[in-house]
């Protein structure tokens, strides 16, 4: 096989698919990057079919360009599908999976904080707060219209367990949710409708 960008097949039922690196989207469809450290690339994707499920996060670890392995590395309370790469994410000598280290904790960092962005996204476009001409739409797939409030809801607050609570030591993962709160107050109030 060729080497490439991480990736996952495409699936009729996604309801959100969001790319994390540096520099632009290899493709206009992908929508705008969000930022990730250095070498860092990958796509996060929710499928509105398998979310609720509770599978966790599925990892699929890209090396040299080709994929590794796939691995439950995450419990969550939905499934999230991860694909990535960066410096540092490397297989194991047997080749049965990736060394869980620094290089895939950052790795993963980039990966939880693209979901984040995503469901903030979500969610300001569900309650018409984004800009039809907003690239940011791109993320937001054809699934996206069959989800419920309660459904959006549930990712509201995966998406905050994930940026902040889950992240490595030395992150300043409050920084971020509190900016990410500020662009997107959909976020927060798609949460807190699940509490009231």
């Amino acid at each position: 096989h060729p080497p490439r960008h991480p990736s996952i097949p495409r699936g009729e039922s996604e309801v959100l698919r969001v790319h994390f690196g540096e520099g632009e989207a290899s493709d206009a469809d992908e929508g705008p990057l969000v930022r990730a450290p250095e070498g860092v690339r990958g796509v996060v994707v929710v499928d509105g079919r398998q979310f609720r499920q509770g599978a966790g996060v599925m990892v699929t670890s890209f090396y040299e360009g080709r994929p590794v392995s796939t691995e439950r590395l995450l419990p969550s309370s939905i499934t999230l599908r991860v694909a990535l790469a960066g410096p540092g994410v490397r297989p194991k000598p047997s080749f049965d999976g990736v060394v869980r280290d620094e290089g895939l904790d950052r790795a993963l960092t980039a990966a939880r904080r693209a979901f984040a962005e995503g469901v903030a996204v979500l969610c300001a476009w569900r309650r018409g707060d984004l800009a039809q001409g907003d690239p940011q739409r791109r993320w937001v797939r054809d699934g996206a219209e069959g989800i419920d409030p309660e459904d959006l809801a549930r990712l509201a607050r995966d998406a905050w367990d994930e940026a902040v609570r889950k992240a490595p030591p030395g992150e300043r993962p409050r920084a971020f949710v509190a900016d990410l709160y500020e662009r997107h107050p959909a976020l927060l109030d798609a949460q807190l409708r699940a509490i009231l």
